[in-house]
């Protein structure tokens, strides 16, 4: 596993770093706390959501708030301020834990008001396609894809002037060719890695300040992880010396990553809800049960049906086996056959067959 360089771009204002520990902080002692757990997934979950809006925003609130109340962009897309204020709503109710509901969501309440007109970030990226990437066709990786239509409306002179495109991290196509990937902030549990982006040369990341420790931890840790698997397969792979770690921060942050840990196992609980009820039978579509759920290198996920029969391939040996899913280890390489431009597992691709039919 090699990687390319990713250069990152200071972005001077957004969330204050007092701010942002706070409102971490703040969540991890709510996971933390007695309260009930499915009010609390709920709270966690919908403070996160907007904590990561504000820190990705590349246009106004004010901007989002007319499009949402327009209907100019998808109608599932929530208002930002009617999400700040059930929070407020979940807190009344926490109990114990409203201390801590309160400190969260006043926090996101007061960053919101600071971005009703401005957003750092939406004018960092102007300048950076301006002066930096003239002429070069540009990949803007958001985390939603409602921010597409929104940027076009923003700043439509920017997209007029350059070829850009405005992808998510799971629409993102690795054999598409740019001249520069510009992501728009860390893209936490995504199926997109941009150290592992080869579809151009050129990639870089817009952080805040308060997203720089936790990128860089983040950084550190993905590479022990993939040193580990490159020791595993027999490939040595050069890295540059990491810089080091102040050791409080690192704990720190190692409880911030434990909280991530957290949101991303109740997203993958919601998703396996959603995919056990796609695959529910009516009458007319065949039940097929999800058994297993795994993670890539690279944090796609991957929904393990009872038909499924992994094939691993052994690098070292340069043999290929089959193994029940019970039985795959962490480091295993998957083969799998290539379909319209996408890599799958056949095996998936009957499965996938088996849910539409």
């Amino acid at each position: 596993i090699i990687g390319n360089t990713v250069s990152t771009v200071r972005v001077d204002g957004g969330i204050s770093s007092e701010a942002y520990l706070d409102v971490r902080k703040a969540l991890l002692a709510l996971w933390r706390s007695e309260w009930d757990d499915g009010q609390k997934a709920n709270f966690i979950l919908a403070a996160y959501g907007i904590f990561n809006l504000l820190n990705t925003a590349v246009f106004s609130m004010k901007e989002m708030e007319f499009a949402v109340a327009s209907g100019q962009i998808d109608e599932r897309v929530e208002s930002p301020k009617e999400r700040i204020e059930e929070l407020l709503r979940l807190a009344e109710g926490a109990g114990g834990a409203q201390d801590l509901c309160l400190s969260a969501a006043n926090a996101l309440e007061r960053q919101y008001n600071e971005m009703l007109d401005d957003v750092p970030k939406a004018k960092a990226l102007k300048e950076y396609i301006c002066k930096q990437l003239r002429g070069a066709s540009v990949a803007v990786v958001v985390p939603k894809a409602y921010y597409a239509g929104l940027m076009r409306r923003c700043m439509p002179e920017l997209f007029e002037s350059y070829n850009i495109a405005c992808v998510t991290p799971s629409r993102f196509d690795p054999q598409t060719e740019y001249g520069a990937v510009v992501a728009v902030g860390e893209m936490k549990n995504r199926n997109f890695n941009l150290e592992r982006c080869f579809a151009s040369e050129r990639a870089c990341v817009l952080l805040y300040e308060c997203e720089e420790k936790t990128f860089a931890y983040s950084q550190r840790e993905r590479n022990k992880y993939e040193d580990k698997l490159n020791k595993k397969l027999g490939i040595a792979a050069k890295r540059s010396a990491p810089a080091d770690a102040d050791e409080a921060d690192e704990s720190e942050i190692r409880d911030i990553a434990s909280l991530d840990d957290y949101i991303d196992g109740c997203i993958r609980s919601n998703a396996k809800r959603t995919v056990a009820r796609l695959a529910e039978t009516d009458g007319r579509t065949p039940t097929s049960e999800i058994t297993h759920v795994g993670t890539f290198t690279d944090g796609e996920m991957i929904f393990i049906s009872k038909y499924y029969s992994a094939v691993v391939f052994a690098p070292k040996k340069g043999t290929v086996t089959e193994k029940a899913p019970d039985e795959l280890l962490a480091g295993d390489v998957l083969v799998f056959t290539k379909n319209d431009g996408y890599m799958k597992n056949i095996v998936d691709i009957t499965y996938e067959n088996l849910l539409k039919s």
